[in-house]
């Protein structure tokens, strides 16, 4: 299995533990969704360091915050995690991307919410 390959795979799995950890919390499964919100950022922290490829990265921050605000824990990670996914997702050359607009907007609620639970 090619490089590129192998570095697709992880990406797809750790977006994949990201995007369920929302519905986990939902079904009420807080534990699941705390411990794959962790696993995607460190995931997919570890890919951006190699690939350079911050916006997944940015958006698992995101989720990861909106969790922990969700279930009231972890506040303060939770909120350096969220301020590093506004810098990214906050710079001009992902401007003109919708979906990181979205992402954007979303992660400054979650940061207000855990400022509001400092």
């Amino acid at each position: 299995m090619s490089t590129t390959m192998t570095y697709r795979l992880l990406q797809q799995h750790a977006t994949y533990l990201a995007a369920m950890a929302p519905l986990e919390l939902a079904l009420g499964h807080v534990d699941q969704a705390l411990a794959h919100s962790e696993e995607a950022v460190t995931a997919l922290g570890a890919l951006a360091a190699r690939g350079g490829d911050l916006l997944p990265h940015a958006w698992a921050q995101y989720v990861f915050a909106a969790i922990r605000a969700d279930a009231g824990t972890d506040t303060e990670r939770a909120l350096r995690a969220v301020e590093e996914a506004i810098q990214v997702l906050g710079r001009p050359h992902h401007a003109p991307h919708e979906q990181t607009q979205q992402h954007l907007s979303k992660a400054l609620a979650v940061q207000a919410t855990l400022l509001r639970l400092r």
